[in-house]
């Protein structure tokens, strides 16, 4: 969203002011403080978002001046849509750009729902608004972004979330008696221990709904067979009633056979012979009228002939009465004529004796003012006017240039003492100053080649400690373990129990056989042998294994030693070469990377201040070589002067020397020249005028003389002679009677013989009618091949019985089909009806009649006893409350139920939007870390890195050595770069689903070193290509940080208005 226009009427001490046509890019309002940035700030948070929701801490800003507290904005989407915000006194108006008033909800949908709390707290950033990470976690705000991000509302889903909790709390709660729950839990509890009281008291009562059961079970049996007998005697009356209509059909189709033959006559046939028949007759009389009129015509064309003499001279008749207008205004033209060129002759004689007394109409005619003396007099006007023209402009000029002079001396007066400079400065030219970057570029990689070397010496030599402590661990294990014993030791030892046994095997040798003594001995030796074997083994395995491992740190420590020596050989190489550099370009030494930046600082300082000395020097040459082109210019001017004079002087002899030429007076001027021609042309105009109206007399009195002879003739052709010739008006009108009442003589002819055509056309279209009508009567007996009308009538009278049979048989099928209900039922019937005898079917009918009344009276009886049960019961209940109570507790338990499934629905759908809300935030903030981690690395030369934590609740930045700083460790400048990236990363990531909205920035910059306003403008500059950004300041040195930022990194093409404030008062600043 673009805003395009602002216009505030009064909102604090702004009052009718305004801003037009703003861009898309960066917009700077420079003003100090108390001068009305921040109330228009807050002017442009309400116009778009309202006022504060917390009525507390809001600031109306009512108007100081005359204003009315309100005003408006036209902004303009990304999809090119246009709205005007309109707010006057807290009333809002939003339109489109065709005036058609838009809802509020269309246009915040638009903006993505997001709110004044959310926009102020991610995309109006000041000082105070940079208050840490609280805005990664803050609760309010999360739930906001999330409303926002998923198109559900500007506060849909906070304020659902308190609806939600605020429900729950209402329907139940662990303690408490005021839950809806709680309350109804605690009144079935109360019931249903009235119940349990009245329950030894109801013992009548379940015996009688025992009995109830019973009867109910009866008479449930006995409607049962009533029901089945209904059915029996219900299929008797059908048989009965299918009886009639089965013979009816039986007797239809027996007629429907013998009138078959009859059943192709043709459909409505004896109408349409009755219809042929009258047509015929009505033909025939029709035919015998058009002979007759036939007849009367042609009498009637014998009466109008006569007209054919005047109808040959049609159209000189025609013409000549056409002519009866034309010639009374030629008559009254002509005397008009008379009077008129009288009076013309004697004003032209009045105008050619103000010409002078020699003139006259033959003089007059003589003059002639031709192009070519037009041509000369405009050429002499337009001479003389542009040498006066080329005069003044020449002495206007030489002032000019005279004045211009002057002002560039004083220009190169000034520019000389702003040069003047005491100290040498660091290079002397662009080609010095190039090289001497290359070498600063040098430095820079030389000295992080350097940090480098030394975090891996670092590493390495903690890496060389962790070894030594390894290898002297692995050492002492290795000399814990002892040396196997020899060979010959360990056999001794397997073999002393054999000699044990062998000295006191004579003092056991009652008791125990020798030979058992001698196994027994010979078994302990092996095992004696074979474990002192085994332990052999382990030991030799485990002090090889131990050897192995200490060959190994061995190795890898002199490896690591090897690592640390290359590396010192190279860092003081890289030290040699920084001294180098440092002495052949600069004449220092650089011991750190900060004396490197504090040098890069002042280097920056000595660029700006040779790059203004170098545009100084050039504006110097320039004026120099302006003010020698002004000096020149001014010599040029006096010659050019001079020689106009001399050209004005010989122009006004030529002038005089043509007047006389052409025996024009003299003292005429070229600018007079054309009153004089003027008054010639007007009397030529008459002159003119005059032989026209002449001329035309004359034709009109040639016209009246034609006109009369032709009349005369005409009416002498109608018999028609004026006495003495005489012509008048009246002759016309006779003329006219004549040639009229010929005209429709012949008009009238011509109608009776189109009326005699037609009527032998219409005669002979009766004859081809009458012949098709005789061709259908043939057709129509030829259809059922009969000869004559009397068997043509006797086919009819069959086929109309042969129909009534058909119908019989139809509507005796259709009603035993209404019996029987069903096709297949009605085969039943008809079977049944074959089988079963009639007196057979009363007789059943009849006792079936009587066990359906026996039935009935039973089932009363049992209806009256079920009466008395239900009437006992209802005392019981109506004597005792447990059916109140019973009913109560149906209620109660009803109600419990929709409680409870209320509550179940709300408490899945807090947690399934607490759900969906984490998973929104999960995947949004690592997007946000990501930008904001591009964003500071820009502004701090990629000195740091962003990283999250595991659970994206806190961060920390790292440093090119991988060491870690949290944020209590940071500056307080890094701390407001670092929350400036985590907003920005916010506001990149909401425009990329959402409509980018403008973002407002107060005095950000204040806190950071040079080089990072720098880097941090450069970042706003490319951030305000998809936002609009408007920057307030109180500082003015803004103004250059922003104009080098985009001469530094090639930003010219970025739009950066700027305004300046004052007291209220918004002004452009033209820089």
């Amino acid at each position: 969203m673009k805003i395009r226009s602002i216009y505030c009427d009064g909102f604090g001490i702004i009052n009718q002011q305004g801003m037009d046509n703003l861009l898309k890019g960066l917009i700077v309002i420079i003003g100090n403080n108390e001068s009305g940035k921040t109330t228009l700030m807050e002017f442009l948070r309400t116009s778009l978002f309202g006022f504060s929701s917390h009525k507390q801490q809001r600031k109306e800003y009512l108007p100081v001046g005359n204003g009315t507290h309100g005003g408006r904005l036209i902004v303009v989407m990304k999809d090119g849509r246009e709205f005007y915000i309109g707010w006057n006194r807290s009333k809002w108006t939003i339109k489109d750009k065709h005036e058609n008033t838009i809802d509020s909800s269309i246009f915040k949908n638009s903006l993505g729902n997001i709110d004044r709390q959310t926009y102020e707290r991610i995309f109006a950033i000041g000082l105070k608004d940079l208050q840490g990470l609280d805005i990664l976690s803050e609760e309010n705000i999360k739930s906001r972004l999330f409303s926002a991000g998923t198109g559900l509302g500007a506060t849909s889903f906070p304020v659902l979330l308190k609806k939600i909790d605020r429900e729950l709390d209402n329907l139940l709660t662990k303690k408490g008696r005021i839950p809806i729950i709680n309350q109804t839990l605690q009144n079935l509890n109360e019931i249903n221990y009235k119940i349990k009281s009245l329950r030894e008291q109801t013992s009548q009562y379940v015996e009688n709904q025992k009995k109830l059961e019973i009867i109910e079970a009866t008479i449930k049996g006995n409607r049962q067979e009533e029901q089945s007998i209904r059915e029996r005697l219900l299929l008797i009356n059908n048989l009965e009633q299918t009886r009639n209509f089965w013979i009816r059909f039986k007797k239809a189709e027996q007629n429907e056979e013998k009138f078959r033959f009859a059943q192709f006559f043709p459909d409505q046939g004896l109408k349409k012979l009755e219809k042929i028949k009258s047509d015929i007759e009505g033909l025939e009389l029709k035919k015998r009228n058009v002979n007759q009129a036939i007849e009367n015509i042609k009498i009637e064309i014998e009466k109008s002939l006569g007209f054919e003499k005047i109808i040959q001279h049609q159209n000189e008749i025609e013409l000549c009465i056409g002519e009866k207008e034309k010639y009374l205004s030629f008559l009254e033209e002509h005397a008009r004529l008379k009077k008129q060129n009288l009076l013309l002759k004697n004003d032209l004689v009045q105008k050619l004796s103000s010409l002078g007394l020699e003139w006259n109409r033959d003089k007059l005619k003589k003059t002639i003012i031709t192009p070519e003396t037009q041509k000369t007099v405009e050429l002499y006007k337009k001479s003389f006017l542009k040498i006066n023209e080329k005069i003044q402009y020449l002495q206007n000029e030489l002032n000019t240039k005279t004045e211009l002079k002057k002002n560039f001396f004083h220009h190169i007066n000034l520019i000389n003492k702003r040069i003047f400079r005491p100290t040498i400065p660091l290079f002397i030219n662009s080609d010095d100053l190039q090289i001497k970057k290359q070498a600063l570029k040098k430095l820079h990689s030389l000295f992080r080649e350097l940090d480098k070397n030394q975090f891996l010496m670092t590493q390495l030599k903690i890496k060389d400690k962790e070894h030594k402590n390894h290898y002297e661990e692995i050492l002492g294990k290795s000399q814990e373990i002892s040396k196997p014993f020899s060979l010959w030791l360990k056999v001794a030892i397997s073999f002393l129990p054999l000699m044990l046994i062998y000295f006191i095997s004579p003092s056991i040798n009652q008791q125990i056989p020798k030979e058992w003594l001698l196994l027994l001995s010979l078994s302990g030796s092996i095992m004696i042998f074979i474990t002192f074997y085994n332990y052999h083994n382990k030991q030799h395995y485990l002090r090889k294994r131990l050897l192995s491992n200490l060959n190994k740190y061995e190795d890898e420590i002199d490896q690591i030693h090897e690592e640390i020596i290359r590396l010192h050989k190279q860092s003081r190489q890289i030290n040699r070469q920084i001294d180098e550099v440092s002495q052949k370009y600069f004449s220092k030494k650089f011991f750190s990377y900060n004396e490197l930046e504090s040098f890069e600082i002042q280097f920056e300082k000595e660029l700006e201040d040779f790059l203004k000395r170098q545009e100084l020097k050039k504006e110097q040459d320039s004026l120099i070589l302006k003010q020698q082109e002004t000096q020149q210019m001014i010599n040029d001017l006096w010659q050019s002067l001079a020689e106009a004079e001399k050209e004005k002087k010989q122009m006004r002899e030529n002038w005089l020397a043509w007047l006389f030429d052409n025996g024009f007076p003299t003292v005429i001027q070229p600018d007079d020249f054309q009153a004089f021609q003027q008054l010639i042309e007007n009397a030529q105009k008459q002159e003119l005028h005059l032989l026209s109206e002449e001329e035309r007399e004359i034709q009109n009195s040639n016209y009246l003389e034609k006109a009369r002879s032709s009349l005369l003739s005409l009416l002498q052709l109608c018999e028609d002679l004026p006495t003495k010739n005489e012509v008048d008006i009246s002759s016309f009108d006779r003329l006219h009677s004549y040639y009229a009442e010929a005209i429709e003589r012949k008009r009238k002819y011509l109608l009776l013989r189109e009326q005699i055509e037609q009527k032998k056309l219409e005669e002979k279209i009766i004859e081809e009618q009458l012949l098709s009508k005789r061709k259908e009567i043939s057709d129509l007996y030829n259809l059922i091949k009969v000869n004559d009308e009397v068997n043509f009538l006797l086919f009819a009278a069959a086929h109309e019985k042969w129909l009534a049979a058909q119908k019989e048989m139809i509507e005796t099928k259709e009603s035993l089909l209404l019996i029987a209900e069903k096709p297949e039922k009605l085969n039943s019937l008809i079977k049944e009806l074959q089988k079963t005898d009639v007196l057979q079917l009363h007789e059943e009918k009849r006792s079936l009649e009587q066990e359906l009344n026996n039935l009935i009276q039973k089932i009363g009886q049992d209806e009256q006893e079920k009466g008395a049960i239900i009437e006992r019961m209802t005392y019981l209940e109506n004597n005792q409350t447990q059916g109140e109570l019973l009913f109560e507790e149906r209620l109660h338990r009803e109600k419990l139920n929709n409680y409870l499934k209320r509550w179940t629905t709300l408490v899945l759908a807090r947690h399934f939007l607490k759900q969906t809300q984490n998973i929104y935030e999960q995947s949004r903030q690592p997007r946000v870390i990501q930008e904001a981690q591009h964003f500071i690395q820009q502004i701090t030369n990629h000195r740091y890195h962003l990283f999250s934590s595991v659970d994206n609740q806190t961060i920390y930045l790292e440093e090119q050595n991988h060491r870690r700083k949290k944020e209590k460790e940071w500056s307080s400048g890094l701390a407001d770069q670092v929350y400036l990236s985590i907003r920005f990363g916010l506001a990149l990531d909401f425009g990329q689903k959402n409509e980018p909205l403008p973002i407002l920035l107060d005095d950000i910059l204040v806190n950071y070193d040079p080089s990072r306003q720098v880097n941090t403008t450069k970042i706003i500059l490319q951030f305000s290509e998809e936002n609009q950004i408007f920057l307030f300041s109180c500082h003015p040195e803004t103004v250059n940080i922003i104009q080098k930022a985009k001469s530094l990194f090639n930003l010219e093409s970025i739009p950066v208005t700027f305004y300046h404030i004052k007291d209220g008062i918004i002004t452009p600043d033209l820089i």
